[in-house]
């Protein structure tokens, strides 16, 4: 395929093409004119562009940059001759220097990103130079999962033009796990455990959580806070909390499951992010769930707060799930996706709910069977929804074609995924006053 006809679809990968964040993305189509496509013009649908338009875009404004700084120069040569290259060259120095590399004038790191080795984690500058380390987990650990989870995050919250570090940080001697903040030259400015005061059936889990993502958040008033979920390492249980700048506890949420992901996301455009959760929930028999909470004031625990009718029969070994006495969560939503046809011989299997994208206008879902056994996931559909909740598309993946044609042939022919949605989509249910509605009547 020629260049000129190729594209870039999904804003996660043209950001990623433009070394940029998603809302600088957005930002620049508006202001600078950068040339995103959305399909049949819909504001609801995938964004794209074309390599050749992005090229061209970024070659318009390397040269718009390059006037505007020679028309600067002009103005302040004929002005002031002598300061003007004296201002020029600081400028050039100081800019060098700052671009997220390490201020070798003043001796100053700036953390930009990290790697893993074994279960060290080794903080670097934008150079790719280790600049300092911590001990991460309790052994070694797969970088790939250590990406997945986004347990490190990269901020400058003081405005001394470095960033500070988030990360999830492991006492051997203790051992034990801390949300820690460093400063940029690997000061621990603060570290905070999470406990737990939810009782289960009698039972109070205290020890063996740790963080499982870190993210910074951003209120509409400016207000930043570190968002991170914390998971018991043998049990069922998990929170998701907020800290302040301070390190205090500011929110926090109980979810009887395992998550899988969580994201930091202005789905409504209003300032304020909103967090995005995913995983399954135990209470369910190992069903997937995604919840959204709002950042300035989520508490309390997920629902439900018994054993559905279905898995009754299960009474025995979920009943270790219900909350003694819960405070209901005040989630803004809470979705349930029960066992699909073709999960069904899968009963004895965890199905897990993933994020994995977000667009302009759509949530990208993965729901999965987990074999915990070989802890691998087995195959997958894909679930996008609009901004709203709405439902748009369930596709299957490869693997599930080619483990199950059926789902998308009938009589030997295609079956179009519209078909396929309403199918699936009965498999859906919102959490709302106090009881379960199925998403389907929205379709």
């Amino acid at each position: 395929m020629e260049k000129e006809g190729r594209r870039i679809v999904g804003i996660k990968a043209i950001a990623d093409y433009l070394d940029a964040s998603e809302r600088s993305v957005y930002r620049w189509e508006k202001e600078l004119g950068l040339p995103l496509h959305r399909v049949s013009g819909s504001a609801g649908s995938s964004v794209y562009v074309y390599i050749s338009e992005l090229d061209e875009w970024l070659k318009k404004r390397e040269s718009a940059d390059r006037a505007l700084i020679k028309q600067k120069k002009r103005q302040i040569l004929f002005i002031f001759p002598v300061a003007a290259i004296l201002l020029i060259a600081a400028s050039a120095i100081y800019f060098i220097l700052k671009s997220r590399q390490i201020l070798s004038g003043s001796g100053v790191p700036d953390p930009i990103t990290s790697t893993v080795s074994g279960n060290m984690v080794f903080v670097r500058d934008a150079r790719g130079k280790d600049i300092w380390a911590f001990v991460t987990y309790f052994e070694k650990l797969d970088p790939l999962q250590w990406w997945q989870r986004k347990t490190i995050d990269f901020l400058d919250i003081d405005g001394d033009g470095a960033n500070e570090v988030a990360s999830r940080v492991y006492d051997p001697v203790r051992e034990k796990f801390f949300l820690t903040l460093f400063d940029n030259d690997g000061t621990v400015l603060w570290k905070k455990a999470v406990t737990n005061e939810q009782t289960y059936d009698g039972l109070h889990l205290k020890v063996n959580f740790m963080p499982g993502c870190i993210q910074f958040a951003e209120r509409k008033d400016g207000q930043i806070v570190i968002v991170s979920y914390w998971r018991h390492k043998a049990r069922f249980l998990s929170f998701i909390v907020s800290h302040d700048l301070k390190g205090n506890l500011v929110r926090k949420y109980i979810h009887t499951g395992h998550l899988r992901s969580l994201e930091i996301h202005d789905l409504d455009h209003d300032g304020t992010d909103e967090i995005l959760f995913a995983g399954t929930n135990n209470l369910l028999g190992g069903e997937g769930v995604l919840g959204v909470l709002n950042l300035s004031d989520f508490r309390g625990v997920a629902p439900p707060y018994a054993i559905e009718p279905e898995y009754s029969h299960l009474t025995y070994r979920l009943g270790q799930y219900i909350p003694d006495n819960p405070e209901p969560g005040n989630q803004t939503l809470y979705l349930r996706f029960k066992r699909m046809p073709h999960f069904a011989k899968k009963q004895h299997t965890y199905i897990f709910a993933n994020i994995h994208d977000i667009e302009e206008n759509l949530v990208h879902i993965q729901l999965f069977p987990f074999d915990v056994e070989y802890q691998k996931q087995l195959c997958c559909f894909e679930y996008i929804f609009d901004k709203n909740f709405h439902l748009v598309n369930i596709i299957p993946d490869s693997l599930m074609l080619k483990l199950y044609p059926d789902i998308a042939q009938s009589s030997g022919s295609q079956l179009p995924l519209s078909k396929v949605t309403k199918s699936y989509s009965k498999s859906i249910l919102r959490w709302g006053k106090g009881g379960w509605v199925p998403v389907a009547q929205n379709l």
